[in-house]
């Protein structure tokens, strides 16, 4: 087997392991993110639009319409309607700055998705190259094991080999003397 298949496993896992982490991270961001929004659009929802900025400008109307008001009721009654239009423009300055906060965290969720997206990708990438290496390591193995069969095959051929010509050789006599090798003279 090759010896760099197993650490470019190990680094994968790692790196697949950190990927998912981030990934539920960013899951929990992204239930907060809609729980948020779902709050925010409860209290948004059903509220008439108005413009806090044409209140503003009506209120400082009404205030102008008061300095230049000679008689005293009349300045009463204007008083009322700027109390009016103060509560009137500090609840829509309320419900403008929501919906500004629902654009910001639908924008937010968003990104979000976006980047649990890319790492997404990501995660197949490594998941794909875990694969390769996997194939490769058992490709390795089994090449191994090939390699090992022939040699258990070639053995087995030799086994063979041998009960075949043993009826042709005789009976071998492992103890082998001397005088059947050479000749050996003797001294008179």
């Amino acid at each position: 087997m090759d010896e760099t298949v197993g650490p470019k496993i190990n680094e994968l896992e790692a790196k697949k392991q950190e990927l998912i982490v981030k990934v539920v991270e960013i899951n929990k961001q992204l239930r907060y993110k809609e729980h948020k929004l779902e709050a925010i659009k409860g209290l948004v929802s059903g509220e008439k639009a108005k413009n806090p900025f044409q209140l503003k400008r009506e209120l400082k109307k009404l205030e102008f319409e008061i300095s230049q008001s000679m008689n005293a009721k009349r300045e009463r009654e204007l008083i009322k309607e700027v109390r009016i239009k103060e509560e009137e423009f500090e609840k829509a300055r309320e419900l403008d700055h929501m919906r500004r906060k629902v654009s910001l965290v639908e924008g937010d969720i968003e990104l979000l998705k976006k980047e649990q997206l890319e790492i997404d990708k990501q995660i197949q990438e490594v998941r794909a190259g875990l694969k390769t290496q996997y194939d490769s390591a058992k490709l390795n193995r089994k090449e191994v094991r090939r390699k090992s069969q022939d040699y258990d095959q070639r053995e087995k051929n030799r086994e063979e080999a041998r009960k075949e010509m043993e009826p042709f050789l005789g009976e071998i006599d492992h103890n082998v003397s001397l005088e059947d090798i050479c000749i050996i003279k003797k001294k008179n």
